[in-house]
């Protein structure tokens, strides 16, 4: 049920008029400033990404944060549909995709690196977060966050 929940609320954030990415990513809610070329770039270090690298992003989203990862070899994913047609929206040129975080299509070792920055948390259980990482592992073919 909470998956349902959650992605009612996702899905509705996509469909709606909005184009404010705090508010369609889920960071409306904060009483402070969010830039997320800070975000990124502190992924960017602990994952240690350097030129030529290959980036996975899971629960990408509308893009806040995809938008700071266009200079690797990008991709993002996120299971739903109207946040993802948004995402097409304001950033014609990224490449994303609808896709569950614990069924990704790709092949094993298909990216340097692979991160989920707003998903765990709304994740159903414990048996789809491990999947998850699971899935992450799989295409990884350096590390994950």
């Amino acid at each position: 049920m909470r998956k349902e929940f959650w992605k009612e609320i996702w899905d509705q954030k996509g469909t709606s008029e909005s184009n404010d990415l705090l508010y369609l990513c889920g960071w409306e809610h904060l009483d402070m400033q969010i830039s997320s070329e800070i975000v990124a770039d502190g992924i960017k270090n602990i994952m240690g990404t350097e030129e030529g690298d290959s980036v996975l992003e899971i629960a990408c989203g509308a893009g806040f944060l995809s938008r700071e990862f266009q200079e690797f070899s990008f991709k993002g994913v996120d299971y739903s549909t109207p946040l993802i047609c948004k995402h097409k929206i304001l950033f014609p040129k990224h490449d994303v995709q609808v896709c569950e975080s614990n069924s990704l299509p790709f092949e094993d070792d298909s990216y340097d690196k692979v991160f989920a920055n707003g998903l765990f948390q709304y994740l159903p259980n414990l048996d789809y977060a491990f999947e998850a990482i699971s899935e992450m592992c799989r295409v990884a073919k350096d590390s994950i966050l």
